[in-house]
């Protein structure tokens, strides 16, 4: 049986409230009873002074493959997850053509397993061509193997519709992962309203398009007393409605990234096209709302929404230029600079975002290191630092927002299911 021993590390296991200095064998896949040791083992990595966590689990990638391969492929995002420390991924259904019948899914995934790196699942289209007019054939996503469904891009804005979503889904023991925009609201608007956006000359949107959302589909949820996702909240009206949700009983998961913890608008109408994205960059008050609310568990998820471009397309200025950043290859390093160093996560609570409550939202395997466990492993170092130059990146998307920006700790092995995928080169 193959053996991998890590070594001198400090232990984080969300799983069990683990936090200990102590080596972690693995043996034939999976992680070796605490007791278990070989004289001799197959490979060994040295985690003196770095963090040993369940591999993160990422419920928001965009894999731009079929129809935008240009931007980034299941192959080239793979290779970022892994360089980020993510060993599962569940990947969004706004492709061309859309995941909305299980001959793409299918396709995707199959294409994912061939590539043998990190897991990777899929979200369903909530409705055919992701048009929000009609539901899409969930029982037979559901069957083409999807963990979820979602419009991702685009929120279901007809709630007739968005309830009859959530009851299909329910039925088939699967969620609607919710994107939170009213259209009517949000139309043509590019940057959070307010003084920045007045600065700089450019449309602003109001947070109330995603709020009024959010408050329409925690209501569902209580009425059909079933459950929803919230994805990739940005500003403090949202977290007010979880509060509250959360002190009724309302069953939801909800989730964060990181370029909202740690950006504001400021950052935005500073920096040009690269700090573009959907739901955009909030006030510094949002910022500061979303990391105490992730810190409360409130909002439970840390999902990069990874969402490469070609430069061309963002070459086409603030207003062209389409919605969205990367971000798995940062993801790790962003929260460690500007949510745990600054006193809103331990490392154990971290390790927790990022692995065990992704992988409990959608009834996936994960974010343990329990022995007899899947050895999926991330190993951290907080004290490399770094600066992206995303020339150097594995994604084929350019479009980093915190390129140049000096961050600290950095994802430096990365293990599925017992084999190392990803090892730092000074490592």
């Amino acid at each position: 049986m193959a053996t991998l021993l890590i070594r001198n590390g400090r232990l984080i296991d969300p799983s069990r409230n683990l936090d200990v200095q102590r080596d972690l064998w693995i043996r034939d896949g999976k992680v070796a009873p605490d007791d278990f040791a070989a004289e001799r083992p197959d490979d060994v990595f040295d985690a003196a002074g770095m963090l040993v966590m369940p591999g993160f689990v990422d419920v928001h990638v965009h894999l731009r493959e079929p129809g935008n391969e240009q931007a980034e492929t299941v192959e080239t995002g793979c290779a970022a997850a892994l360089a980020g420390g993510f060993t599962t991924l569940v990947c969004m259904p706004n492709t061309i053509p859309a995941m909305d019948n299980p001959d793409v899914v299918r396709r995707v995934l199959d294409k994912a397993a061939a590539v043998r790196g990190p897991r990777v699942y899929a979200l369903g289209a909530v409705t055919v061509g992701r048009q929000g007019k009609r539901l899409a054939p969930m029982e037979l996503l559901a069957e083409a193997g999807v963990v979820g469904f979602t419009d991702d891009g685009s929120g279901v804005q007809d709630e007739a519709l968005a309830r009859a979503a959530m009851q299909r889904a329910a039925a088939l023991g699967l969620r609607i992962a919710e994107h939170c925009e009213v259209a009517r609201l949000s139309e043509g608007g590019v940057i959070r309203r307010g003084p920045a956006a007045e600065r700089a000359c450019l449309p602003g949107l109001p947070p109330e398009a995603e709020s009024d959302m959010v408050a329409r589909d925690l209501r569902l949820a209580r009425e059909l007393k079933t459950s929803v996702h919230l994805q990739h909240l940005s500003t403090m009206q949202s977290v007010a409605h979880l509060r509250a949700a959360k002190a009724r009983g309302i069953r939801f998961t909800a989730e964060v990234t990181p370029h909202h913890l740690a950006l504001t608008d400021e950052d935005a109408a500073d920096g040009g096209p690269d700090f573009k994205m959907n739901p955009p960059l909030g006030f510094e008050g949002d910022r500061k709302a979303l990391c105490e609310a992730l810190r409360d568990n409130i909002i439970e998820i840390i999902a990069t929404d990874h969402a490469p471009h070609t430069p061309a397309a963002k070459a086409l200025g603030f207003k062209n230029a389409p919605s969205g950043v990367i971000g798995m290859e940062t993801a790790a390093s962003v929260i460690w600079t500007h949510v745990a160093q600054r006193g809103f996560l331990s490392p154990l609570q971290m390790a927790a975002r990022m692995s065990l409550a992704p992988a409990a939202a959608f009834k996936l395997e994960g974010g343990t290191l329990k022995p007899g466990a899947r050895a999926d492993v991330a190993v951290f170092n907080p004290d490399l630092s770094w600066t992206p130059k995303p020339e150097e990146f594995r994604s084929r998307g350019r479009n980093c927002p915190f390129k140049g920006r000096l961050l600290h700790g950095r994802v430096v092995c990365t293990v599925v299911a017992g084999e190392v995928k990803y090892r730092d080169a000074l490592h």
